[in-house]
């Protein structure tokens, strides 16, 4: 985990602790406990600004959580598998199969040796990434250009024509492994 998460898991955590003690001090009358804390307005120098500072980050926080609750509804569904039903059947396409379809064309292409696909697919969009070594062409960037335009036709194909898919096609590595050659 990186400095700047740290920086801020650490600080939301203390906000919630803040607030979670808040809560404390303010219920502490209804629960026996052997020992007493102060009221909020009792402590000193910060005794008037700690029921506001409560006020506003309970609302924050009520905010920040609300929209997580939006975004985890809303948030695409990752699939394993296309499901399309059709009058005369029903056509599956599973991830593994978009990866093959790839990984083959990219081996009969001759475009990458030991290629690495990987393809996440949503309801309406299918993301391919794909690593490995380029073999060296002149023209190395526009041949993947041309190669992925035509591979995205013919997943489209496969899919059908009516069905409305996004297909990208990235590629994650798009220098050749060997850089000491003098062109």
């Amino acid at each position: 985990m990186s400095k700047l998460k740290k920086t801020f898991v650490a600080v939301f955590l203390l906000l919630f602790m803040y607030l979670c003690f808040s809560v404390i001090v303010s219920n502490q009358t209804y629960v026996s406990i052997p020992f007493y804390l102060l009221n909020l307005d009792e402590y000193p120098l910060i005794g008037d600004w700690l029921p506001v500072i409560t006020f506003y980050l309970a609302g924050s926080v009520f905010i920040v959580l609300f929209i997580l609750m939006l975004g985890t509804i809303f948030y695409p569904k990752k699939l394993s598998q296309f499901k399309f039903k059709k009058t005369d059947g029903v056509l599956r396409i599973s991830k593994k199969a978009v990866e093959g379809v790839v990984t083959e064309a990219l081996v009969a292409e001759k475009l990458m040796e030991n290629p690495n696909v990987k393809a996440t697919m949503s309801q309406r969009k299918i993301k391919i990434k794909v690593k490995g070594d380029f073999q060296i062409f002149s023209d190395l960037y526009g041949k993947t250009d041309q190669w992925s335009k035509n591979l995205e036709t013919q997943l489209h194909d496969l899919i059908g024509p009516d069905v409305k898919i996004l297909i990208k096609i990235k590629f994650e590595k798009p220098r050749p492994e060997n850089n000491n050659r003098v062109t």
